[in-house]
């Protein structure tokens, strides 16, 4: 039931400027403008006030008691500015085909347009000191919560459906240990802004929990004062097309992304938002930044407390190898550095006598220094033989010529002679040719010789073959894998 007291002078003057689609707005007192500033609402005059019925009346067409009909109201809607609103605004369920602009009104009750169907609705630089419920409605054009907006308590939005825009800039949601806005399952159709909230001294412009669990939008616009504190923030679920004016470079969607809830990061990590972020760059243009931030995707899975071990290893092999299957690059760069490893130490093994022919009889002939055997066989060549020994598949020639030993044997004029031979010598042993059956002895090489010696007597540079084999194997598919795109997770 509404009121049924009669209308105050500021209230008749209401249903006038509804009529005539004008503003209504504080008279002026003294030649001065009024304080339009909501916060310090009680300093302004009783003439300031405007009953939530009577707006209630005005948008949905209801008889005001004693009135022969509805009030007409022009199709620019209720307009007011500055005025005190007495009373909870109660607009569930109705069906108003009116815009509803309330600019810096303060507010003394709650404000609900739970499942209501209605236009535009601006609240912009008012204060709602009970929150404001908007479950479920229907909006055929923006709601504007910006411009010096405040809120204590929730702003609730689960299923609600806005046609136009959500614009949030300039506004400030405090709802500490709670949701400071709520757009569970939303559906906006055009541009998500939460663009410069508001700070005055110490107060964050966005106090509480920010839910875009299951929401939709076309554009979302934001930047880092708009965020909520690290933790505060809900994203699994949430679509959007673009990123409108604001930062689209990965470090910054980053730790944006990472100001997500601990249990959708630490506990349970939830891939969605951050494939969504990476979508949405890649479609943008920004190729660089979407594959850097699908990067620091697999970092914070791998760093989830509900990742299992195996897994985070798997992980990290994979990023540290081949970028997460974004860099494929990587993999040669590791290739080249194990081939350049095997180069230097089968060179060395070389220059102490411990690669010998596959061959038995040439063997026989390098110990008994038989030259024209010798000289057609294939010479030994340290970095052949370890791009070799790593290329699965193919064959050069130098893996099927020679093995490592480890006996000392053979001589050092059966190695090609180069730069990275002489830096092996220097590094792994002296040149000692052997001339004679008889191997020479690690006390006989002096010097950097004799750790070499032990440690090629003891299977090092077997050990090296071997694991140059496994690890060719490994990289060159990692390498195949990533080109492919087959370890990416999109």
């Amino acid at each position: 039931m509404v009121e049924t007291d009669e209308l105050t002078v500021q209230e008749k003057r209401l249903v006038e400027c509804a009529r005539l689609g004008s503003w209504w707005e504080p008279e002026t007192e003294n030649g001065e403008e009024p304080d339009m500033n909501p916060a310090k609402a009680e300093n302004w005059s009783a003439d300031r006030t405007l009953r939530a019925a009577v707006i209630r009346c005005l948008m949905t067409g209801e008889t005001w008691p004693g009135e022969m009909g509805p009030w007409p109201v022009g199709c620019k809607g209720v307009m007011v500015k500055g005025a005190f609103v007495s009373g909870a605004l109660d607009l569930e369920g109705v069906c108003v085909s009116r815009t509803l602009r309330l600019r810096s009104c303060a507010f003394d009750g709650r404000v609900s347009l739970m499942d209501a169907e209605t236009k535009t609705v601006v609240l912009s630089g008012s204060f709602l000191p009970e929150g404001l419920d908007a479950q479920g409605a229907k909006i055929k054009g923006d709601l504007r919560l910006r411009d010096g907006f405040m809120v204590k308590g929730e702003v609730n939005l689960t299923r609600a459906t806005i046609e136009g825009q959500l614009v949030c800039d300039g506004g400030c949601f405090q709802n500490p240990g709670g949701e400071a806005i709520d757009l569970t399952l939303a559906s906006i159709g055009s541009g998500l802004f939460l663009w410069k909230l508001r700070r005055e001294k110490d107060q964050r412009g966005l106090d509480g929990r920010l839910v875009l669990s299951q929401a939709r939008c076309r554009t979302y616009t934001d930047d880092r004062e708009s965020w909520p504190e690290q933790g505060k923030l809900v994203l699994d679920g949430f679509t959007y097309e673009r990123f409108h004016d604001c930062a689209t470079d990965w470090k910054t969607r980053r730790d944006w992304l990472q100001r997500q809830a601990a249990v959708h990061l630490d506990d349970s990590f939830h891939p969605q938002p951050w494939t969504q972020a990476v979508k949405v760059l890649r479609e943008m243009g920004h190729d660089r930044d979407a594959r850097e931030l699908a990067m620091q995707r697999e970092i914070a899975h791998a760093g989830s407390k509900g990742t299992r071990w195996p897994m985070r290893l798997w992980l990290w092999f994979l990023r540290l190898t081949i970028g997460s299957g974004y860099k494929p690059h990587l993999a040669l760069f590791w290739s080249l550095g194990f081939v350049l490893f095997g180069w230097l130490v089968f060179a060395g093994a070389a220059n102490l006598g411990f690669m010998v022919p596959r061959d038995g009889a040439v063997q026989s002939a390098m110990a008994a220094a038989h030259g024209p055997l010798l000289q057609h066989y294939p010479r030994f060549n340290a970095p052949v033989y370890a791009l070799d020994n790593f290329l699965p598949v193919t064959e050069l020639g130098q893996d099927a010529a020679w093995v490592p030993s480890d006996e000392q044997a053979g001589q050092r004029r059966i190695t090609q002679d180069g730069m990275f031979a002489e830096t092996a010598r220097l590094l792994l042993g002296h040149d000692r040719t052997v001339t004679g059956k008889a191997a020479a002895r690690p006390a006989d090489t002096g010097g950097l010789a004799a750790p070499s010696v032990w440690l090629f007597r003891h299977g090092f540079h077997r050990f090296v073959y071997w694991a140059q084999e496994l690890l060719g194997w490994v990289f060159i598919s990692l390498l195949i894998a990533g080109m492919s795109g087959l370890v990416k997770r999109e």
